[in-house]
């Protein structure tokens, strides 16, 4: 049986032959052909299909790898729903602070930084390698912390603590205040786990 996040993504990835390809390209500053629109996201270059949607990451000049749903929702934001002139703020908040909605924190998001965090207290030397992998640079606290380009200038902070008598180990990530330029609040969440599945490879 096709799950709900299949059909979402195949309905997405088919609604995007309907928009003004070169319109995209040219507010994104991206490139284009005549079958493909191609964008950097997290340190990887994908493609879309013009026709069908279909996006994939780029992983050699020769081979393809299908994205799967985080990436498509994300990446689909960016290109059709990105306001004109968006730009970022270089401030970072947390995800829930951009939310316009009360009591964001009992939203999709929540409990997602918990199934992360005691894998990462085992990981640490995997999550800095990683980091730096995506281009990150050091920046803000913890025990290990790095801003991450995103798209572009649009970056993302991730700041890891090691548990100690005291406290548990916590994960935090916050991106740019002016994220909601480029895509709707709950696709950060979608962002979100794409940036962690590429942190725990």
């Amino acid at each position: 049986m096709t799950s709900n996040y299949e059909i979402t993504k195949k309905r997405v990835e088919a609604e995007f032959a309907g928009y003004d390809h070169e319109k995209i390209a040219e507010k994104l500053d991206l490139k284009i052909d005549n079958d493909y629109v191609y964008i950097i996201f997290l340190g990887s270059e994908y493609r879309v299909n013009r026709i069908s949607g279909l996006t994939e990451k780029i992983t050699s000049p020769n081979t393809f790898e299908e994205a799967d749903f985080n990436t498509v929702l994300t990446i689909y934001d960016i290109l059709c729903d990105s306001k004109e002139g968006a730009s970022p703020s270089g401030e970072y908040t947390f995800i829930n602070n951009l939310s316009k909605v009360q009591n964001a924190a009992s939203y999709a998001g929540e409990g997602f930084f918990k199934q992360h965090e005691d894998y990462f207290a085992h990981h640490m030397d995997q999550l800095e390698k990683n980091c730096l992998r995506l281009g990150g640079i050091p920046f803000g606290k913890g025990d290990i912390s790095f801003k991450i380009p995103v798209f572009k200038d649009l970056c993302i902070v991730v700041a890891f603590w090691e548990a100690d008598e005291d406290f548990p180990p916590q994960l935090q990530i916050k991106p740019d205040t002016n994220t909601l330029d480029y895509m709707r609040y709950e696709t950060i969440w979608y962002m979100a786990g794409c940036l962690v599945t590429e942190l725990r490879k």
